[in-house]
């Protein structure tokens, strides 16, 4: 049975997301909960060691949009 997918965040809270979809293309992501209501963020992410970071998510058509964490919750 394959893992649920999970987001760590920098306080150690670990959350299982059931609905979330992500592409990653180069040095890019980009997130979007299913069914539309959390709309679609882009960020960018960088890899040092076995760590990946996300970092400067904005929101996609919006792009002067800075995205909250609250948005990405």
């Amino acid at each position: 049975m394959p893992r649920p997918t999970t987001i760590e965040y920098t306080n150690g809270k670990i959350e299982e997301c059931n609905r979330i979809y992500y592409s990653i293309q180069l040095h890019l992501v980009e997130i979007s909960a299913k069914g539309g209501n959390g709309g679609t963020h882009i960020g960018r992410f960088s890899y040092k060691g076995d760590e990946v970071t996300m970092s400067e998510f904005r929101h996609r058509g919006d792009e002067e949009k800075l995205t909250t964490l609250n948005e990405l919750k």
